[in-house]
């Protein structure tokens, strides 16, 4: 059952061993170059805890459309911080582009993301009005 819950375990292109290592450094790099090459702000807080931060990409948004990514890792894994990699081609489709940051496990249990993830929402459909 847990090989339906682990895409890593169906790659073709590489040995299935190198497939999370391969795809988290991806991500970093294409984060990194988002980051340093798209007009955004980082680290905007949507609730009172130290990690309820959101970064804001395109905030002039001519598609008049907000794109929210909530990054996965099997809620261990991975942050909002190299997040960035999803913001390019949607920015350049005109929309806003929100990566949502949460704390991962085991710095905190599921209702806690639950409750931070909950937060950002309120915040985002408060932002987009």
């Amino acid at each position: 059952m847990e090989e339906l819950y682990m895409p890593s375990k169906w790659v073709v292109r590489v040995p299935v061993e190198q497939a999370v290592p391969l795809h988290v450094k991806v991500t970093i790099e294409e984060s990194k170059r988002v980051r340093n090459n798209v007009r955004g702000r980082l680290g905007v807080k949507y609730g009172p805890e130290t990690g309820d931060v959101v970064d804001m990409f395109n905030e002039e948004c001519s598609s008049k459309q907000v794109v929210v990514y909530l990054s996965g890792g099997y809620w261990q894994e991975l942050s909002g911080d190299i997040s960035a990699y999803t913001v390019a081609p949607l920015v350049s489709a005109g929309h806003c582009v929100a990566v949502v940051n949460y704390a991962r496990a085991p710095e905190q249990d599921m209702g806690g993301i639950v409750g931070q993830v909950e937060r950002a929402g309120a915040w985002l459909v408060r932002y987009a009005k």
